[in-house]
């Protein structure tokens, strides 16, 4: 279970530093701040909104009548990923244009000009007042400069970040799994934030990096499902290349070693796509756009690409390929449309003949655009009103709301089998039932029909939410949760204070967006840009706070759960040790990943954010055994390369001359090296460390005394074992083993190291 521990405070999360708006409160709703302070997209949100979403928006909607009789002005949903800018974009001309010297964005609320919706708001309502502020700043072209508050940054005492050299190992810890080098952490405590950013560059040049890259996107993926198998890929495949034939005697007569490289090499050719812009710092929209696809010598020889590799057995060399299948008789190219168009996509995302790729164009949506199609008109349906319509999906106004946005990007999957996913059938047609294939407002013409997803995915880049959705991917990837969503529920008492800890995150968001955007859609620095932000580095919190603010800071910074195997890497980097199995499989990577809260990426496909019974056995198990397997093998080290205890030495007893300023030393060293803190001699938490070493020992001594503890410790416990070394661990020179603990003092180490491995800070990133 998680152990308490003194040092333990408020678990920060993010944002009255970014809140340093002018107002005096959180929600902005001091009356007697400076009107300059609230800039045009803060007052949108803050009072524009709760206004034009409940009072306008079900009419001038996507599926509402005010667009249906060719309205102008248009708003999106809160569920819509940039609904703000888009619907300022909106407003602004109905805000600049008049009728008898009166804006319409105040006139047709009252049922002027003919206003098709009558009157909807009363000319002397505070709500009409709203709108009338709102156009004086569309009029002012408020260009939202915030520097123009006079308590900018007012609030920063509310926040405490993670100090340069903090944010480099946490960063380098989430990013590339082990600790930074001493030197790089120097630098930075040198060099300040200019040399924080650099590092962190250089963590991203790191090919752990790039496993790690491969790992968040198949959270996103999930073609893992294939990973690891003899056939799983290549049967999905059966028949539609080369050598895709398991019945084949080719494959017949390979090993199952090389059927795996085989299967994992078709397994990974989407991962290894994204992997490839990445490293390259290609701009990120060519993982939807590349008309090629990666292959390695394995999957080469499957698929019959013709690509010359440095070493044919490598399977770790990939390179850009371009492929055919064979219909009928012939060789066939396939349009590439990056990850789109690979087998593993297409399977992994599959349709029938009834969902005619609604599926797939679901999925583009939520992982390429940030929308949740389900979400952007839900609604109750009465199935009963559908039978009343020949063809419900395009005339039921209940369903075409959202079949109008599903089925044109459904379209553009049309020559792909809905039988056989992965197989091109370049003569298949559309149907003619469903919405035509298009995107937006646009249909694509029949003339791109024969590369419709090329089409599609050259519009999808383009669209403003496709940045929206890489950094929400990013964010989500490395803080184990999607970002803020817009309050709706005006009737809850906080309902300011939420709003304020979204739009906050979203300004944030939003100038990450902007960073990656002007570079070049430079994966990379989204990245960059959010471990160097307060969402990333938020440390802690003041304990005095309102109860609003403590609402503003209550998501982001939070700590996230490590994932089993970013903690079995963890471990590693930390103690020199590896949890695993007599045979040297790791345990969080196969027996317990599941029950920690993994995913397999088949049957469990979400991972668990909060600890269960089951899990928190998990964690005491790791911790007992680790500490076990790492104590006493540390000290078969020289002092210059333990990493666990430098400063003391088996026989160091508390009772000894100068033992206690060197035993304290050491847990101090524990300390930063396992959990990040640096402590002061007199802080609560050296004091609590030291007393469970003492008491421990103390009670060891007593047990070895009375007979019912051993000299000889627990066989796994002592240090016969080399686990430094890769692979099957060779003994250590009889000269090093260390078997015996004569004076508890090893054991009293193992409880510390197994109280420190137990802690959040450890668990937790």
């Amino acid at each position: 279970m998680l152990v308490a521990r003194p040092h333990q405070r408020l678990a920060l999360s993010l944002l009255l530093l970014l809140l340093a708006s002018c107002s005096g409160d959180p929600g902005g709703s001091n009356d007697k701040t400076d009107a300059r302070c609230v800039t045009l997209r803060d007052y949108f949100i803050t009072k524009a909104w709760p206004v034009l979403g409940q009072r306008c928006a079900s009419c001038h909607s996507l599926d509402g009548l005010a667009l249906k009789r060719h309205a102008k002005l248009e708003l999106q949903p809160e569920t819509y990923p940039g609904f703000v800018d888009t619907n300022l974009a909106s407003i602004r001309e109905m805000a600049r244009t008049e009728y008898d010297d009166v804006p319409l964005l105040t006139l047709k609320p009252t049922g002027g000009n003919n206003h098709g919706g009558g009157v909807v708001l009363e000319k002397d309502s505070a709500e009409l007042e709203v709108l009338r502020t709102l156009v004086a700043k569309v009029r002012a072209d408020d260009d939202d400069d915030a520097s123009k508050c006079h308590n900018a940054g007012g609030d920063a005492d509310h926040v405490v970040l993670q100090s340069p050299e903090q944010t480099l190992r946490s960063a380098s810890l989430v990013l590339v799994g082990k600790l930074p080098p001493q030197s790089e952490l120097d630098a930075v405590r040198a060099g300040g934030e200019a040399a924080l950013g650099k590092a962190v560059d250089k963590l991203m040049t790191d090919e752990a990096f790039y496993a790690r890259v491969r790992e968040l996107f198949n959270d996103l993926l999930l073609t893992d499902k294939y990973y690891g198998s003899t056939q799983r890929a290549i049967g999905t495949i059966n028949g539609n290349y080369v050598k895709a034939d398991i019945y084949d005697p080719w494959w017949t007569g390979l090993s199952n070693a090389d059927k795996t490289k085989h299967n994992d090499a078709v397994a990974r050719e989407p991962l290894e796509l994204i992997v490839h812009v990445v490293r390259n710092d290609k701009p990120f929209s060519e993982v939807l756009t590349a008309d090629y696809t990666m292959v390695n010598p394995y999957s080469a020889a499957i698929y019959g690409a013709k690509v010359a590799f440095d070493d044919p057995s490598d399977a770790d060399e990939w390179k850009p390929a371009k492929l055919t299948q064979t219909y009928k008789g012939e060789n066939v190219a396939i349009p590439h449309a990056g990850i789109l168009s690979t087998p593993m996509f297409l399977n992994r995302f599959p349709t029938t003949p009834t969902n005619r790729n609604r599926h797939r164009a679901r999925v583009v949506y939520k992982l390429f655009l940030a929308t949740d199609i389900l979400r952007i008109a839900e609604r109750p349906i009465d199935p009963t009103q559908s039978t009343a319509y020949n063809n419900p999906p395009r005339e039921d106004p209940a369903c075409t709301t959202c079949h109008t946005l599903i089925d044109p990007v459904a379209g553009a999957f049309q020559r792909f089998s809905h039988y056989d996913m992965e197989r091109y059938e370049p003569n298949a047609a559309w149907h003619k039932d469903m919405f035509g294939p298009g995107y937006g407002a646009e249909t694509m013409p029949t003339s791109d029909y024969g590369q419709a997803l090329r089409w599609l995915s050259s519009h999808v880049v383009k669209d403003p939410r496709f940045v929206i959705s890489v950094v929400h991917n990013v964010y989500e990837l490395l803080m184990g949760r999607a970002p803020l969503t817009y309050p709706r529920d005006q009737s809850v008492p906080d309902y300011q204070a939420r709003i304020a800890a979204w739009r906050a995150q979203d300004a944030v968001l939003g100038k990450i967006a902007k960073a990656f955007r002007d570079d070049d859609e430079n994966f990379k620095t989204a990245v960059r840009e959010l471990v160097l932000s307060p969402l990333f580095r938020a440390a802690n919190a003041a304990p005095d706070m309102s109860d609003d603010e403590k609402v503003v800071v209550g998501d982001v910074g939070r700590f996230r759960l490590v994932t089993p195997r970013a903690l079995d890497r963890k471990i590693r980097a930390l103690t020199g040790v590896r949890w695993e199995s007599t045979g040297g499989t790791g345990y969080l990577t196969s027996t317990y990943r599941i029950l920690y809260g993994g995913i397999d990426s088949d049957a469990v496909v979400a991972r668990l954010g909060q600890p269960n019974a089951v899990m928190a056995a998990v964690m005491k198990r790791m911790a007992n055994e680790v500490a076990c397997k790492a104590t006493a093998f540390d000290f078969t080290k020289a002092k210059d390369k333990r990493l666990l205890f430098p400063a003391v030495d088996v026989d160091t007893e508390p009772e000894g001359a100068d033992a206690e300023a060197a035993i304290k030393a050491n847990i101090k060293h524990l300390h930063a090296r396992l959990l990040g803190e640096q402590l002061a001699d007199d802080s609560a938490e050296l004091a609590a460390t030291y007393k469970l070493f003492v008491e421990t020992y103390k009670e060891g001594l007593g047990a070895l005394a009375d007979g019912s503890a051993k000299e000889y410790m627990t066989y796994w416990c002592r240090a016969r074992w080399d686990w430094d070394q890769s692979g099957a661990p060779l003994a250590l020179p009889k000269e090093r083993f260390i078997e015996k603990d004569p004076r508890y003092v090893l054991r009293a180490w193992r409880a510390v190291i197994t109280y420190l491995l137990s802690d959040f800070s450890f668990l937790y990133q």
